[in-house]
């Protein structure tokens, strides 16, 4: 008796030295015997002999189920875990929210490309449009990006000391948000199967055009299922027999990154190819020169592939003519091979003069900002690190206004790898407060790796 009473009076004297709030908000959360636990526990903390009420509410209860050390920290545990659940769901219905745009877009496209209006195929689209309305679904999906972040918050408003009833009705909102996410997912499992079937319905008709822009729908909201790779090569093929050029770049990236990812370069040398040769049919130079730079650098890339990226570099050339705009594009893919290719005082000699030279050329900001990216490695490599400095930053800050995210981050890495100290490491990681989520996790990864914030405990 006399030691189940120590064990009661241990587990007593754990909870009291909790902040106020964080019992209430850790039953609130619990589930099974763990809820049970901290209820028995939240019931002999009001009893006239707390020890002797644990001690009966707990008899049948194991020594190692009750024991202080696993059952007080429930409350924080069950809180953190809250926290990073929530951090994944809002990453997640962030995704689902953009997706539902782009298919809502798609999907338009596509009811108003059809031939002579199907009127089959047009009840199949309509029904899938429906679907991506800002109603049903998505109405609770919105609602539930918007208050989700709370849960995020309940960690913090615990330690804080918040007061339990806020704490408590607050817990009630996450499960009716959490429920309201559950129901939104269901209806969205419709959604495939009406892409599917609008897509298999196209192609029976011979509208091409119509199952190319659904392939690339599905492809996109099937984007992390197995299968994806393949999905994305047939979206790229209709989209490019069709002569749907962005739709066709919009699956050549998504074919790219995942080659780039794999470390094989032989995919974007056929998909740039091919984009190339279809934006000349089309006579859309821009989109023609951004092709070229893309085959250009992976031809860079491969052994043996110098003289074709040189020979793109000259087409590139040729492509910008008299635009000047282009021409520094053009500068740009140049001192990117140079680089690649080995040579680089070449490179950093072009890139200072587009620097220089492309303050004065009208929406030029973007090219400058890679070319201070560039320029800014190579300098740091050399060990002069206050030019990189200066050249990082430009591009982080070029990368940040133009809303380019790649150029953001390789700038912001580049720029943590160059601190020589960890109050300016801390100042980089301040500088990207407002960036992607994904990007915060990656630097702060990084600055940890380097920056080691655990330290052992003194004595």
């Amino acid at each position: 008796m006399e030691s189940e009473r120590e064990r009661a009076r241990g587990i007593l004297k754990a909870v009291r030295d909790l902040r106020p709030g964080v019992l209430d908000a850790a039953i609130a959360a619990a589930r099974g015997p763990d809820a049970e636990q901290l209820a028995a526990v939240r019931a002999a903390l009001g009893a006239s002999d707390p020890e002797a009420e644990l001690v009966r509410a707990l008899r049948d209860v194991t020594a190692r189920e009750a024991d202080p050390a696993r059952l007080v920290p429930v409350a924080v545990s069950h809180a953190a875990r809250a926290a990073e659940e929530a951090a994944a769901v809002r990453s997640a219905l962030d995704d689902m929210l953009a997706g539902q745009r782009a298919l809502g877009a798609l999907g338009a496209a596509a009811r108003e490309g059809i031939r002579g209006a199907d009127p089959a195929l047009a009840a199949l689209l309509d029904e899938t449009l429906g679907a991506l309305g800002e109603h049903v679904p998505f109405a609770a999906v919105k609602a539930a990006v918007i208050s989700v972040g709370g849960v995020q918050d309940l960690l913090a408003d615990v330690e804080a000391g918040a007061d339990p009833g806020t704490l408590a009705l607050r817990t009630g909102e996450l499960r009716r948000h959490r429920d309201a996410i559950a129901d939104a997912s269901s209806a969205l499992h419709r959604i495939p199967g009406l892409i599917a079937a609008a897509r298999a319905y196209a192609s029976g008709a011979g509208d091409r055009a119509s199952e190319a822009r659904l392939v690339v729908a599905e492809a996109a909201l099937r984007d992390r299922e197995p299968g994806a790779a393949a999905r994305w090569a047939t979206a790229f093929e209709l989209c490019t027999s069709s002569s749907l050029l962005p739709l066709a770049r919009a699956a050549a990236a998504r074919i790219e990154i995942a080659a780039a990812a794999e470390g094989t370069l032989e995919p974007i040398v056929r998909t740039a190819a091919q984009i190339a040769r279809l934006a000349s049919q089309l006579g859309d130079v821009d989109a023609e020169l951004a092709a070229v730079g893309d085959e250009a650098l992976a031809w860079a890339w491969l052994d043996g592939g110098g003289a074709r990226a040189e020979a793109l570099v000259e087409r590139a050339y040729e492509l910008a003519g008299d635009d000047r705009k282009r021409g520094l594009s053009a500068s740009l893919l140049e001192g990117q091979v140079l680089e690649l290719r080995g040579d680089g005082a070449g490179a950093r000699k072009l890139f200072r003069e587009i620097m220089q030279y492309g303050r004065d050329i009208d929406g030029s900001a973007h090219i400058i900002g890679w070319a201070a990216l560039h320029l800014g490695r190579l300098e740091a490599a050399m060990g002069h690190s206050f030019r990189a400095g200066q050249d990082l930053e430009l591009a982080q800050q070029i990368g940040d206004a133009a809303g380019d995210h790649a150029l953001f981050a390789l700038a912001s890495g580049a720029r943590l790898d160059l601190c020589a100290d960890r109050p300016a490491a801390e100042a980089i990681l301040a500088s990207v407060e407002r960036a992607p989520r994904a990007l915060r996790a990656e630097l702060r990864r990084r600055f940890d790796g380097r920056w080691c914030t655990v330290h052992p405990p003194t004595r």
